[in-house]
């Protein structure tokens, strides 16, 4: 997920111009008058400070990114305006190179957000709070990243503690982020015999019945497809014998199922073709959904 806005400060290289000032002919040596480096030099030079700056294979600078990550610790007195938005929003892109991910990592961006999550830094703002729920949605498609963020209790508490956000925006993020995280409910590559921090919201049915309140009264098409996207990928996942989607199948849920096509697809027929690859998409979980529902009994009976 990439980050749109009107502001942006660039946090690639550039190569500086020489600006060269007038002197008088008598302060200069004589042996050194007359002397003006070629371009060639000049871009040899700075290429190899870029090449020592640079981020992986990228060519993102070092730099710059600590430099924003420092504004990130500084938030709880710092105003955040058009600037440090578009700043935090080039990061917010960047996070979707893997070299950019491991730097991040190496210097503990997952402390860094979750202190930015505080509400003391965040300040109820709710584009601030998309945009780190959005950067730490895109780390999290990196495995080495959803291993170190269960073992930080303090950024699962709070992005837990987002789920009763009002944001459509901040929600989306969410929603996506936990959906990153749901793979590692059934991956063989995790090995850790406790259970997923995911499972929580999910057997207390938090999410069942945000989803669902989403569903019946969400206009946000967005936010809509995201749910729409976890419940089919959760109904799909068979953990030790246990069917996920019966965690979220009750009777408000399937209201909100109902509520959520309606929103959707109010003016489209049998007839029509969808009218975007987005909301086709969106019609194919939401049936793979209900059939997941359908498929134990306690679905059948509330479905009928």
């Amino acid at each position: 997920m990439k980050c749109n806005t009107a502001s942006y400060i660039s946090p690639f290289f550039s190569l500086g111009a020489c600006v060269h000032y007038p002197m008088d002919s008598e302060e200069v040596p004589k042996d050194e008058q007359n002397y003006n480096p070629s371009v060639e030099d000049v871009e040899v030079e700075d290429l190899e400070k870029m090449k020592g700056d640079a981020i992986g294979n990228t060519m993102y600078s070092e730099r710059w990114v600590l430099q924003i990550l420092i504004k990130f610790t500084k938030l709880f007195d710092t105003d955040f305006d058009d600037e440090l938005e578009g700043e935090f929003c080039s990061l917010w892109d960047m996070t979707v190179e893997k070299d950019v991910v491991d730097f991040l990592l190496k210097h503990d961006i997952l402390a860094i957000m979750s202190c930015a999550l505080r509400p003391l830094c965040r300040k109820d703002n709710s584009r601030l709070t998309e945009i780190i729920v959005g950067i730490v949605g895109n780390l999290c498609c990196n495995e080495p990243v959803r291993t170190e963020l269960s073992q930080r209790t303090d950024l699962i508490f709070s992005l837990i503690g987002l789920l009763e956000d009002s944001d459509p925006q901040v929600l989306t993020q969410l929603i996506r982020l936990f959906h990153c995280c749901a793979w590692d409910l059934v991956s063989e590559s995790v090995t850790s015999t406790s259970p997923h921090w995911l499972e929580g919201p999910i057997n207390s049915g938090q999410l069942t019945n945000l989803f669902a309140f989403i569903l019946k009264s969400s206009t946000n098409e967005e936010l809509i497809c995201a749910v729409l996207e976890f419940l089919n990928t959760m109904s799909s996942l068979e953990v030790n014998d246990k069917d996920f989607s019966q965690c979220f199948c009750t009777a408000e849920m399937i209201t909100g199922m109902m509520d959520g096509w309606h929103q959707l697809f109010n003016s489209w027929t049998p007839e029509d073709e969808f009218p975007s690859k987005i909301l086709t998409k969106a019609a194919a979980h939401w049936t793979t959904t209900l059939s997941a529902f359908a498929g134990h009994e306690g679905g059948r009976e509330l479905m009928c």
